[in-house]
């Protein structure tokens, strides 16, 4: 099958922020040619930012976990609000920077190679963060 970047279903947890604060939401509605239906903000905050409203007139899902209940719970429940036949799911915190050749560059790897799990380098300013492995700890 050849993907599109409308195929990629996106779960982004917000935490604690208004929506106009988290960079990867802003960077998400810059992308055009992703399915604004398939993405899915799940709201960890611990109290109201208003941003239930704001994410459903952008197009999209917006859960809320009625405070922090931690990273894996809320992205799981992103994973249950997914169609059961997606095979592209990305999982974004809300400071996460995302252009366009992010989805570009995962596309040309998951069409060009068979593999259930793809993990992209994630650097930050002492070096890389993942993939990684850790031994003896």
């Amino acid at each position: 099958m050849n993907y599109k970047t409308k195929d990629f279903y996106i779960i982004l947890v917000i935490y604690n922020k208004n929506y106009h604060d988290s960079k990867t939401i802003q960077d998400l509605n810059q992308i055009k040619d992703l399915d604004k239906k398939n993405i899915i903000v799940v709201d960890n905050s611990t109290k109201d930012y208003n941003n239930q409203n704001i994410i459903k007139e952008y197009g999209y899902q917006y859960i809320s976990m009625n405070g922090n209940k931690g990273l894996p719970k809320a992205y799981n429940q992103g994973l249950n609000k997914i169609d059961k036949n997606a095979n592209l799911v990305c999982l974004f915190d809300d400071d996460t920077a995302v252009e366009k050749i992010y989805f570009d560059t995962a596309l040309n790897y998951i069409n060009g190679e068979e593999a259930d799990v793809y993990i992209p380098v994630v650097k930050d300013q002492l070096g890389m963060l993942s993939p990684l492995i850790m031994k003896n700890l």
